[in-house]
């Protein structure tokens, strides 16, 4: 029986080889998926900070319009409170991904929807001011958010 005797030392080391193996596959695999997931949700969070930027570029561009029609002014008032809630949607969706954003300001919000509503069939000087009011408002907005790499 010499010749067929187990070295219990190899069979030993051979088993810690595979269970170390086998969990740092498990655990590659698990930072992996956190990485992925990280990744999405950022990618996702830079997406929606983009639309709300055209968003706000779109009520921009509006506003120069000239409306000459009673219809043409009300199609243009509803178009300004649909951006509107187009703004405090994807501010709602950005917060629903990640809770340590901020959620809505639901104050800025209000006041560009009253600006927005007010008759803005005015002089090109006061459309200028909405404008200005807009950008004020814009920038308050966009800082809540910046853009996650990573």
């Amino acid at each position: 029986m010499n010749g067929y005797e187990i070295n219990w030392t190899s069979v030993f080391v051979a088993i810690i080889n595979v269970l170390v193996a086998v969990s740092g596959w498990v655990y590659a695999s698990y930072t992996q998926d956190k990485r992925t997931q990280r990744q999405a949700r950022n990618t996702e969070i830079n997406r929606l900070i983009d639309k709300i930027e055209d968003v706000f570029d779109e009520l921009l561009s509006h506003i120069t319009l000239d409306w000459t029609s009673q219809q043409a002014l009300d199609e243009s008032s509803q178009k300004r409170i649909a951006l509107n809630a187009k703004l405090r949607f994807l501010m709602q969706r950005i917060y629903k991904i990640d809770h340590a954003l901020p959620n809505i300001d639901i104050a800025t919000l209000a006041k560009m929807r009253q600006l927005l509503t007010s008759d803005i069939q005015f002089s090109k000087q006061k459309k200028m001011q909405i404008q200005r009011e807009l950008l004020s408002y814009s920038e308050v907005i966009l800082n809540r958010y910046e853009k996650k790499f990573n």
